[in-house]
């Protein structure tokens, strides 16, 4: 294991998994919960395994390439990784002794980080010196954290912080983190002036102290991707998100709020605002790779705890498959394909509308969402219309919503057990007491 962490890191071939960007970590917390299906194992349980089995699989790809530095490196690059994929599947099956392959995890976390940070601040003698800390590694090494600590959490159950607060936070966290390794100027300035205005509309209006959380995420996300000259067209885009959150559980027609406010936006041409996809695909970009791979790996996990993970999943599915037929006729190419997909905005405006419960009460009309939004942006994408991303997510995520509150507002009327008939009410807007 030391020889494995300590050899160079170049690893161009295999690192060019990384350009998936976002897809990474949800095709990996996607397999999880397939896993978790299939095995009927626990959500933790079930992310430690393919954790460490993905792990394993990175450095079993390694091998070649170490083979021809030396026997002894791509040895121990096999002898890893073979552990790692054998912890993973044994920690899915084998139920007796769960809590000693646990414990085999996180001693393996540990010499795992000990030797990565330390091939990365003192000098080797077997190598030229120290090595760089690489993307790859530094994912590869959170993969096996990850293997060890996510059995721990659910003994933090009642530690938990409502996913109505963590949500929320973490997309202001993403953003906040832009200036840093997008090299996007302003967020900070901007994000305060969105989630104020977007905040205020609520307050205004009329909201509850859950919609007023949504509305910082929506502020931020604005804040991070879209792109003006002015302030201007960023108080109107945090106003209109604003505005829709507060009304969205009080009529027949749902609108995603964060989708619809840039939509808007990129629509007026006197605004000259912009939408910035955030792509993440160059080799250089060490800390935008592990970025993106944590805040989508973050949100794909609450998704697989709210059980929706498959709606963010049928997103990019629905969506790759159109671009797949289109490039398979010729009418795209791989860049043009490559760049939307697997850019930051996409999966903020994805998930912050699937994640949303209010939008979206149930985990299967959150998958709909999903499957309609990757349709929708991939027809989008091929009328070649403006800005399909966000056009994208509001037709999709909008028409699932909104034909929801249709079916249940016509809905004939019930008698109630005391033969009156009860008028059916749309949903969001029925009284719940435990929701006060």
């Amino acid at each position: 294991m030391l020889i494995a962490h300590l050899s160079p890191a170049d690893h161009a071939g295999v690192a060019m998994v990384l350009r998936l960007g976002p897809i990474l970590p949800i095709l990996l917390v996607g397999g999880a919960a397939l896993v978790r299906w299939r095995s009927h194992l626990g959500r933790e349980v079930a992310v430690a395994a393919v954790a460490s089995a993905a792990a394993g699989v990175v450095h079993l790809a390694l091998i070649g390439e170490h083979f021809g530095e030396s026997v002894t490196a791509g040895i121990a690059f096999a002898v890893v990784g073979l552990w790692q994929v054998a912890l993973g599947m044994l920690l899915a099956i084998d139920q007796r002794r769960r809590g000693t392959w646990i414990v085999a995890a996180q001693a393996t976390a540990v010499v795992v980080i000990a030797v990565y940070v330390a091939s990365r601040t003192t000098r080797v003698p077997s190598l030229d010196g120290r090595e760089a800390f690489d993307a790859l590694g530094i994912i590869t090494t959170l993969l096996a954290v990850v293997a060890a600590l996510a059995p721990l959490t659910r003994h933090l159950a009642r530690y938990r912080v409502p996913s109505t607060v963590t949500l929320p936070l973490l997309f202001v966290a993403v953003a906040a983190a832009g200036p840093l390794v997008f090299g996007v100027s302003g967020v900070f300035g901007r994000g305060a002036l969105t989630i104020t205005t977007s905040v205020a509309a609520l307050v205004l209006i009329g909201a509850t102290r859950e919609q007023r959380w949504w509305a910082a995420a929506d502020g931020a996300i604005i804040a991070l991707i879209v792109r003006a000259p002015n302030l201007g067209a960023l108080v109107v885009a945090g106003l209109i998100a604003g505005v829709v959150r507060a009304g969205g559980g009080r009529g027949i027609v749902r609108l995603p709020a964060a989708a619809t406010a840039t939509a808007a936006v990129l629509a007026v041409p006197a605004l000259n605002a912009r939408l910035d996809l955030l792509h993440v695909g160059h080799p250089a970009d060490t800390a935008a790779e592990v970025v993106v791979f944590v805040a989508a790996g973050a949100l794909a996990s609450i998704a697989l705890a709210q059980g929706r993970v498959t709606a963010v999943v049928a997103a990019y599915a629905t969506y790759a498959t159109i671009e797949a037929a289109r490039f398979t006729i010729g009418t795209t190419g791989l860049g043009a394909i490559e760049v939307p997909i697997t850019s930051l905005s996409v999966l903020l405006l994805v998930t912050v509308a699937a994640l949303d419960a209010s939008l979206l009460p149930s985990a299967r009309a959150s998958i709909a969402a999903g499957g309609a939004t990757g349709l929708a942006i991939g027809v989008l994408r091929a009328l070649n219309v403006a800005y399909p991303t966000p056009w994208g997510v509001v037709v999709g995520v909008s028409a699932v919503a909104t034909e929801r509150s249709w079916t249940m507002w016509r809905r004939p009327s019930r008698p109630d057990r005391t033969g009156r008939a009860s008028a059916a009410t749309l949903p969001g807007t029925e009284s719940s007491r435990s929701g006060r």
